[in-house]
């Protein structure tokens, strides 16, 4: 999935900074985890790096294209690389019982989508079962295939996020939190949230042998948006953006060579309007690996491991 990940921050990232998100933080390019992959699964990763723009959505979030198509894909793909190796290599899925499974978040971009059309949170609210069944089919198909440890995350508090304070400005100061943040966004990422660990209740029950590990992104990241200046943070703005009370403009987005990044990220919660800065993620990595944000918490799970050591630092 890093081939997915080196891409979802669009071109924004790379862009503006000239190298990858992975590579900011490691150094180097994102590995790729598919090398061996039969072609058919290959291809799939190949029209991503040719087409850096796709995005899950199409039109609507049950389309051909969005999440609920896409993650069969990525599933069936995983199935019959599965099968390939387990005929050629039989330690393939001791390697699948021992790998740390990162489901998503999937569906963020579908809700996105529904929202920059401004339909309204109970309109949205009818798309929600169709993409937690998307989530609960790939980690049905993925513990199928020998996974057994899945982290599930949840969605972020959108309505502090810069694209949405944006389309949704309003006069009404009975709209905003005290951290200026939209209150009818976030109650609807609650909602969604609280659906979602319902879901996963019901899938800890049908598959006990598996560890499945909801990632509340939710509250990890919100004292962020509540005491900035705690965190060494400047509060609401884009680091990476122009003009506007949020450093943004929907129609001259981070990545525009006309767009300026910001001297020192760290000091932002918000990268591009949307998605966040590495210090924002590495806080929020930390509250969910280290802190109270996991259920089960990772501490009861002995998942210690030099992989999150930097999260340590």
């Amino acid at each position: 999935m890093l081939l997915w990940a080196q891409y979802w921050y669009n071109i924004a990232f790379h862009h503006s900074m000239g190298m990858s998100p992975y590579q900011a933080v490691y150094g180097t390019p994102p590995p790729s985890l598919i090398r061996e992959a039969e072609n058919s699964w290959k291809d799939l990763v190949e029209l991503q790096e040719s087409y850096p723009n796709f995005n899950f959505v199409d039109k609507v979030a049950v389309k051909e294209g969005s999440t609920v198509t896409r993650v069969g894909e990525w599933g069936n793909g995983g199935r019959h690389v599965a099968s390939k190796k387990q005929n050629d290599d039989i330690r393939c899925h001791e390697v699948l019982r021992n790998s740390l499974f990162l489901m998503g978040e999937i569906g963020g971009n579908d809700l996105n989508y529904l929202f920059f059309q401004q339909k309204s949170a109970e309109d949205v609210k009818t798309y929600v079962p169709y993409v937690i069944n998307a989530i609960a089919s790939a980690i049905h198909e993925l513990i199928g295939v020998g996974a057994r440890t899945l982290i599930v995350p949840g969605d972020v508090p959108i309505g502090c996020s810069v694209i949405y304070l944006t389309i949704y400005e309003s006069p009404d100061k009975k709209q905003y939190d005290q951290s200026g943040c939209l209150k009818w966004l976030n109650e609807f990422v609650e909602y969604y949230n609280h659906e979602l660990q319902s879901e996963l209740d019901k899938l800890r029950i049908l598959h006990p042998h598996a560890n499945i590990i909801y990632a509340d992104y939710y509250n990890a990241a919100l004292p962020l948006y509540r005491d900035p200046k705690k965190f060494g943070f400047i509060g609401l703005k884009a680091c990476c953006g122009k003009g506007g009370p949020y450093n943004f403009n929907e129609l001259v987005k981070c990545g525009d060579p006309s767009v300026n990044v910001c001297d020192d990220p760290s000091k932002y919660i918000g990268w591009d309007g949307i998605h966040l800065t590495e210090a924002a993620y590495k806080l929020i990595a930390q509250g969910i690996i280290k802190g109270q944000h996991s259920q089960p918490q990772f501490s009861s799970l002995c998942l210690s491991n030099e992989n999150f050591l930097y999260f340590n630092s």
